[in-house]
């Protein structure tokens, strides 16, 4: 029993971490990019090129960048996208897709960057998530007279503006902007397809994060997010946190019609029985009607390339009869 809590425990902070939920950003700090900044990167064609990070820092791209280090699983996927594997020289122990990020030398763990790894892979672009480069880190890894780009996507929207950004800092913009259009074509016509359902009609629809105690996916997550977009409607829409511990009696107060979880290594089948089996939830319509679905953690929680196919996957769990087997 200890080591499925200390488990589970585990599987929740790197939710936490993949969602980009954390304080440690100045309080009138907004995230995304500024107006002045999208100018700047559309005018920018050749180095050197000075960007403003997450941070509002300016950080100064001297010629493009040759040894790339990431710091972050949603940076490494998205630096992956633009086609720059070959320029990858380091990533964190929990970097794992592609799978060819598993074999990538390991150059931070979930909460800290390896240092001394850092400045034996001589990078000349370190790309950095809020979340792991705060307060005396990041002046650690300013120290090493490397540049460090520090980024925070949240939601669709932003990943788009942070391909861009990478696009530009990398000299992959026409790369950026056909990921940028591919993305949302395919977000397009999820909305083409969903405009064929009556007005109105939206299932509810509940996210388990966590069982014990029990959390869920709040209005500012990016799995709320995934959750509109497919045309689902998020159960705890009105809880303004990320991931909102929940007591089981509002879940059944709410009555989802399809139950999502994130599956973990296997866990389907049994995560499955145990949302059957629990006290009074057999009145649920997700369970009378048996949609309960595991879903694959990382591509719901990292704010990343996937995102567009993680709808597509969401609403065709939640609207078969517009997707009919070929």
């Amino acid at each position: 029993m200890k080591k499925s809590v200390a488990w589970g425990l585990f599987i929740l902070l790197i939710l936490l971490a993949a969602s980009g939920c954390s304080s440690s950003f100045p309080e009138d700090t907004e995230g995304g990019l500024a107006e002045d900044e999208q100018k700047e990167i559309q005018s920018a064609g050749e180095f050197p090129l000075t960007v403003e990070d997450y941070f509002g820092r300016q950080v100064e791209i001297l010629q493009k960048p040759e040894r790339i280090i990431s710091l972050a699983p949603s940076n490494t996927e998205l630096l992956f996208a633009l086609g720059l594997e070959k320029r990858i020289v380091g990533v964190t122990e929990y970097c794992n897709f592609p799978p060819e990020a598993l074999d990538k030398p390991k150059a931070g763990s979930f909460s800290e960057p390896y240092l001394e790894q850092i400045i034996s892979l001589q990078p000349d672009l370190v790309v950095a998530s809020e979340l792991l480069v705060t307060g005396e880190v990041l002046e650690q890894l300013e120290g090493l007279d490397f540049p460090v780009l520090v980024l925070h996507p949240s939601g669709i929207e932003e990943v788009c503006q942070v391909l861009e950004l990478l696009g530009a800092v990398t000299g992959e913009k026409e790369k950026a902007a056909g990921l940028i259009t591919e993305m949302e074509a395919r977000l397009a016509a999820v909305q083409e397809k969903l405009q064929q359902l009556p007005a109105g009609e939206r299932v509810r629809v509940y996210y388990e994060v966590y069982a014990d105690p029990l959390m869920t996916a709040g209005s500012i997550s990016v799995i709320h997010e995934i959750i509109g977009k497919a045309g689902g409607e998020n159960i705890f829409a009105d809880v303004e946190t990320a991931f909102p511990r929940v007591s089981p009696e509002a879940v059944i107060e709410r009555d989802p019609e399809i139950i999502l979880y994130s599956d973990q290594h296997g866990s389907e089948g049994t995560f499955d029985q145990e949302i059957t089996n629990r006290p009074g939830w057999e009145t649920i319509s997700a369970l009378q009607e048996e949609r309960i679905f595991g879903l694959n953690a990382d591509k719901f929680t990292r704010p990343g390339p996937r995102l567009a196919e993680a709808v597509e996957e969401l609403a065709k769990i939640f609207y078969p009869e517009l997707w009919p087997e070929p």
